[in-house]
């Protein structure tokens, strides 16, 4: 997680096994909140998407969760 520089904004990024599989930013703690916990929790990615809209998942992340069952 990044901080914006001029405003309150969160910068997103989640990683499994070197690859980028979803990426967002929101200036809501509450819901970066909601995100995390839900990742911490290992929901899918498409759940995660459902949870935290303003993520999206990269086409990466598509492929490596099916081939690599991550």
């Amino acid at each position: 997680m990044d901080l914006g520089s001029a405003e309150r904004v969160f910068l997103i990024a989640a990683w499994g096994q070197g690859v980028n599989l979803t990426n967002g930013s929101t200036s809501d703690l509450a819901e970066l909140a909601e995100a995390a916990a839900a990742w911490h929790a290992g929901v899918t990615l498409a759940e995660l998407q459902a949870t935290a809209p303003f993520l999206e998942v990269s086409p990466l992340g598509r492929v490596s969760k099916m081939d690599l069952g991550l």
